[in-house]
């Protein structure tokens, strides 16, 4: 390994890296983001969209976030909810076999791969984004999604950690529709949970920071590679 430092996304990468490799030094640093210019005003009765982004592959596990959406729609007053599905099919095989259960379904749907600002405008509509990976790094469907305002309902797994503190993890079709009901089953709740989406992207998630931080890790870098190479010249 010839690198000095490695740059984690989450603390949990951070520790994963750290016992892998306990000779090199990982620090942990968030990516950031800002999407201020998408501030579009929609009030809470024009929402009716959860959203996955995803490519179609089975990391992704789709099925098992349709398994939830369906659950919640007959175990709830929250019938009028529609599921959209954004993403190419990746993995065709796979793909196939959601397109075949949303032709079986009447309030689910697919869109392809949209343009990011056409992306970001039909997130901004929803009600909120789920994100039901079996594995994830940082998911940048889940900050751009905060970073809008809308909630995020995460699968409870290592990649999606960082985000433990919003309350909104689930393991399975019943917590997840605890969650749902929680923080998007009602305007006051809902009008919460999207105002701790915004602060936690701004809090944690700072583009400012993450400049900073990178502008001093190469600084430093640039540093140590001077000292080494006047070390080496006064051996000479």
């Amino acid at each position: 390994m010839n690198a000095i430092k490695r740059i984690c996304f989450t603390k949990e990468f951070v520790k994963l890296a750290n016992s892998r490799w306990p000779s090199l030094m990982h620090t942990y640093q968030p990516q950031s983001i800002s999407l201020e210019k998408f501030t579009g005003y929609f009030a809470f009765s024009q929402r009716s969209e959860l959203i996955i982004i995803a490519g179609l592959r089975p990391v992704k596990d789709v099925h098992f976030g349709m398994d939830c959406f369906e659950s919640l729609t007959q175990s709830s007053s929250m019938t009028n909810l529609q599921l959209l599905i954004i993403g190419p099919a990746i993995d065709r095989k796979y793909a196939e076999t959601i397109f075949a259960r949303i032709n079986n379904s009447r309030n689910i749907y697919h869109l392809p791969l949209l343009k990011q600002d056409e992306l970001f405008e039909r997130v901004s509509r929803a009600l909120c984004t789920i994100n039901c990976s079996t594995s994830e790094g940082q998911s940048a469907a889940i900050l751009e999604s905060m970073a809008l305002g809308i909630p995020v309902i995460a699968r409870n797994i290592g990649g999606n950690q960082f985000i433990k503190s919003m309350g909104t993890l689930y393991n399975c079709p019943e917590t997840f529709c605890k969650s749902v009901k929680e923080n998007c089953s009602d305007v006051e709740s809902w009008q919460r949970a999207s105002e701790n989406a915004r602060n936690f992207v701004k809090e944690h998630h700072s583009s400012a920071a993450e400049r900073d931080f990178y502008i001093n890790t190469v600084n430093g870098a640039l540093q140590n590679k001077l000292k080494f190479q006047l070390l080496n010249n006064n051996r000479d």
